[in-house]
């Protein structure tokens, strides 16, 4: 094995890096093998797991043997994958000497290719280990000496290859979990001597093993991710002032699943439960969990991030969001959120009841026309099956009027908020996407000749707050003379 197939693998199959080694090193041979298992695996690469699919499927068929002077050859039929194209043939020759493949052949179209031996050829040998009684000889004549020179030997009773791949696994997994166990017990010791020993622990250092129930706040940052929301989780203990940021949701969810103790730092580590998490993070944990579960199945356990997500977020649909934000609703809690088209979070609260657009039709000598105001800005809108939400902000002209008075910076400024609204607010979404869909200050515009138009289409949608007749001997400019609120 040369320096670069250790580290990038090989072209032809062999010295493989994407399935390496789970045994170490194998000095000698097993008795009943043609050829080693894990030289087997380096020849084949990843035909080597393909080779079990041809054998399980039963497509290998017509198997035969002969011995020659320097080993044996053993040969078979193969149906085609899609039923219809001739059998292939596949010759696989074995120097049982030394245990290896010498000569190799078959008429499958990936046979060759770059190099590399096929799934066939690994499977005739496989077959063979597996059942050496199901070959014939190719010698024809019985009485042929050659063939009483080379008995064919009978194999000691072996474990199934798919069995026995499957208790390698577990093993692996039994050790593996056994390793996990003393590295958390390592970590919580060195926790603790970092804290002065588990009496300092105990008399409120830094770290204790066990946190109080509920003691433990998720704090989500939310963020539109195309047609998805990309959720972090920051996980804070306000009694302690710390917060870290969890930097693989997935491994988190495990870990309070498993009821594990994991470290953040000298500041922070503890045994992970549900009952450390307060009610609200429980919510926010099960909605996580199942999304990670959902995904894990779709993809058969394979990593669920779509292109553009991280170990530290998790894509949700809107009903996974809508869940999310129900357990924010008149809260005492904040949540972050990442508006468009800004690369910062802001805290933000979830309050119910639809938002007031403040939309005004206001007549504009400017424009020769009626001017559709409005004074805050739909920034985003989760549409779920249970609720729905909208994310708004102050418009640019209501930001700017808020700033020029005295109690501007009171006010709040142009802080954002997301409301649970009504079903009526719903069904008008695309009006409002239309009027007040942008961060731009730009206003919609109706000449005078479509304002018959605007009134038999969109004001239906919208409710009418304030018009002229109510605004009594209020006096009006020019502009308000028009003036329709919804």
């Amino acid at each position: 094995m040369t320096w670069h197939n250790a580290v990038y693998g090989s072209r032809n199959g062999s010295d493989s890096r994407d399935w390496p080694s789970d045994d170490g090193p194998v000095y000698g041979r097993v008795p009943d093998e043609l050829i080693p298992e894990e030289r087997l695996r380096r020849l084949g690469g990843k035909a080597f797991y393909r080779a079990h699919e041809v054998i399980d499927s039963a497509r290998i068929h017509d198997f035969g043997y002969t011995y020659t002077d320097d080993g044996i050859t053993l040969t078979a039929l193969v149906d085609s994958a899609d039923g219809y194209a001739d059998d292939y043939s596949v010759t696989a020759h074995v120097d049982q000497g030394i245990g290896d493949l010498t000569a190799s052949h078959c008429t499958c179209p990936a046979y060759g290719r770059f190099g590399a031996i096929c799934k066939h050829v690994i499977a005739l040998i496989m077959a063979y280990d597996e059942d050496p009684d199901a070959f014939e000889a190719l010698d024809g004549d019985s009485s042929d000496p050659s063939s009483a020179a080379h008995p064919r030997p009978r194999r000691s009773p072996r474990t199934s290859r798919r069995l026995q791949a499957f208790m390698r696994e577990r093993e692996q997994s039994r050790q593996s979990d056994v390793q996990s166990r003393q590295l958390t017990l390592l970590k919580e010791i060195d926790a603790m001597s970092s804290s002065g020993g588990s009496t300092g622990a105990q008399q409120g250092g830094a770290v204790s093993r066990h946190l109080p129930i509920g003691s433990v706040v998720l704090r989500p940052e939310l963020r539109r991710f195309g047609t998805s929301w990309a959720v972090r989780l920051r996980l804070t203990v306000p009694s302690r002032s710390v917060a870290y940021v969890v930097k693989d949701v997935a491994a988190f969810i495990d870990t309070v699943r498993h009821q594990e103790f994991h470290s953040y730092g000298r500041k922070l580590a503890f045994v992970h439960t549900r009952d450390t998490l307060s009610e609200r993070s429980r919510t926010i944990l099960d909605v996580l969990e199942r999304a990670v579960r959902i995904r894990e199945s779709v993809t058969g356990g394979a990593p669920f991030y779509r292109r553009g997500a991280e170990a530290d977020t998790v894509l949700l649909t809107g009903d996974e969001i809508g869940e999310l934000l129900a357990a924010f609703v008149d809260a005492d809690a904040f949540l972050d959120y990442e508006r468009p088209y800004r690369m910062r979070t802001e805290p933000v609260r979830v309050v119910d009841g639809d938002p007031d657009l403040g939309l005004a039709l206001v007549w504009s000598d400017d424009a020769e026309g009626y001017v559709v105001r409005h004074r805050l800005d739909v920034l985003d809108i989760v549409e779920g099956s249970s609720a729905s939400f909208v994310a708004v902000a102050p418009s640019l002209s209501e930001s700017l009027s808020r700033r020029a008075e005295a109690s501007g910076a009171a006010s709040g400024g142009d802080e954002v908020r997301i409301h649970r609204c009504s079903q009526a607010f719903m069904r008008a979404r695309q009006a409002i996407d239309v009027l007040c869909g942008t961060e731009r200050g730009e206003d919609m515009v109706v000449a005078a000749g479509d304002t018959d138009l605007f009134m038999r289409t969109v004001a239906p949608l919208f409710t009418a707050v304030t018009t002229e007749d109510e605004a009594g001997d209020r006096p009006k400019s020019e502009s308000e003379s028009g003036e329709s609120g919804a």
